[in-house]
């Protein structure tokens, strides 16, 4: 089964048409991943297409500066996941491959808004085997937010469930993750900033990557401008000149000449 969970409106997120491969040659160590070139100026983050074309391996990716070391866990058997990572100044992130059957692809830029997490937070387990409510803002996650990106991972040796859903869904479905898998997750916050989780087991962990907020689109001001001198009666007697005014978009949280 295939649910929209949501959608995404104007230029931020942007997403490629042809997603570049941009998969270092060096594997089993923490290899820098440089974006220059080929992500935007003003790129805050990426999503990512991890495809694993062979065995299951383990994978994984973070922040520049980021302590997150965890590689223990990874990508099944011919298997691709999306992740979301956030860059650094000079457009770099980081990614551990066990194998080089694993692929990188950048299928889309973020800007503002998503703001990343270099060290994700981890977030307090809920009560098993049960829907639960999560505060986000317990979470170091403002109360402006509407969404969280989220990584999942089971550290055990065989199956478990963990689901996510927004903060007012009724949504009961398939919860299972695999065996020593991670991947990424995002769940939309309700106006308590909550989100749904459904976790069975100690041995599946939820930290926040990052969190959304909301953007409105940029609105595009055009304007024309003619001078017109008329007479009494209201008859025009010179048009003395007309002019096309700049069109220029107005950013979100700028104000634009």
């Amino acid at each position: 089964m295939v649910k929209v969970v949501g959608y995404t409106v104007g230029v931020d997120p942007t997403f490629e048409l042809i997603p570049p491969d941009v998969t270092p040659s060096t594997t089993t160590q923490w290899t820098t991943v440089d974006l220059s070139g080929v992500i935007d100026e003003d790129t805050t983050g990426v999503i990512l297409m991890i495809d694993n074309t062979g065995n299951g391996a383990d994978y994984a990716v973070r922040e520049i500066g980021s302590t997150d070391s965890d590689i223990t866990n990874g990508i099944g058997l011919q298997a691709n996941a999306l992740y979301m990572v956030g860059v650094d100044s000079n457009d770099d992130f980081e990614v551990y491959l066990g194998t080089a059957d694993i692929k990188i692809y950048v299928v889309g830029q973020t800007k503002q808004s998503v703001v990343y997490f270099t060290n994700d937070v981890a977030v307090t387990d809920p009560s098993f085997n049960s829907w639960q409510q999560i505060d986000a803002t317990a979470h170091s996650v403002p109360s402006t937010a509407n969404g969280v990106v989220l990584r999942v991972e089971n550290n055990q040796n065989k199956r478990n469930e963990l689901g996510l859903r927004h903060g007012d869904s009724t949504d009961d479905w398939e919860k299972s993750i695999g065996a020593n898998n991670h991947t990424g997750g995002i769940a939309g916050l309700n106006d308590l900033s909550e989100w749904g989780e459904y976790m069975n087991s100690t041995n599946v962990d939820v930290s926040i990557g990052a969190y959304t907020i909301y953007q409105t689109a940029a609105a595009n001001i055009h304007a024309d401008m003619d001078v017109i001198i008329r007479t009494s009666t209201g008859d025009v007697r010179a048009i003395l000149g007309s002019d096309v005014a700049t069109t220029t978009a107005i950013g979100v949280a700028v104000w634009s000449p």
